[in-house]
C-alpha cells in the first residue's frame, strides 16, 4: 500500500474499528513507555478499547499491580 492509501484507510476508521484492528494484530505490538534506573520499560500489548472519545491501549504489565513502583521505586 502507498502512504496515501494508508492515510485514506486510517482516516476512514472509527475508534471501534481501530480497536478491532489493534486487537487482531496485538501479538505484533510491543510498547515502550519509558526508562527507570537505566532499564527500558516495555510491555506486550494486551488489548485496545474505546474509552470516551479515545482509543485506550492496555499493556500486559497493567495486570501486575504497582510493578514499576515495586521494582524501580
Amino acid at each position: 500500500m502507498t502512504n496515501a492509501e494508508i492515510t485514506k484507510l486510517a482516516d476512514g476508521l472509527s475508534n471501534n474499528d481501530i480497536c478491532e484492528l489493534l486487537n487482531r494484530i496485538g501479538d505484533r505490538i510491543n510498547i515502550y513507555y519509558g526508562s527507570a534506573n537505566k532499564n527500558c520499560l516495555t510491555s506486550n500489548f494486551l488489548s485496545a478499547c474505546v474509552n470516551g472519545s479515545v482509543v485506550q491501549i492496555n499493556c500486559e504489565t497493567t495486570e501486575y499491580e504497582n510493578r514499576v513502583q515495586k521494582s524501580h521505586g
